[in-house]
C-alpha cells in the first residue's frame, strides 16, 4: 500500500511541478511547530464546547 501511495504522490507532484508549483520542505523544527500549532488550534476549538472533565479525558486519552 505504501509503495502505491508513494508512486501516486510522485506522479501528482510531477504534474503540479509542471504547472509551476514549488514544493516546500520544512525542517524538523518547522514541522514540529506546524503540527503543534495545528493541534493547539483544534484543542482550542473543542474546549468550551464539551464538559471540562470530558475535555481533560480526551486530551489524556490522545496523549495531549
Amino acid at each position: 500500500m505504501t509503495a502505491h501511495f508513494r508512486a501516486d504522490n510522485a506522479k501528482e507532484f510531477a504534474a503540479l511541478e509542471k504547472m509551476g508549483l514549488n514544493r516546500i520542505k520544512f525542517s524538523a523544527a518547522e514541522n514540529k511547530e506546524y503540527v503543534d500549532n495545528a493541534y493547539g488550534l483544534e484543542w482550542k476549538s473543542i474546549e468550551g464546547k464539551i464538559d471540562a472533565a470530558e475535555f481533560a479525558m480526551l486530551k489524556r486519552l490522545t496523549g495531549n
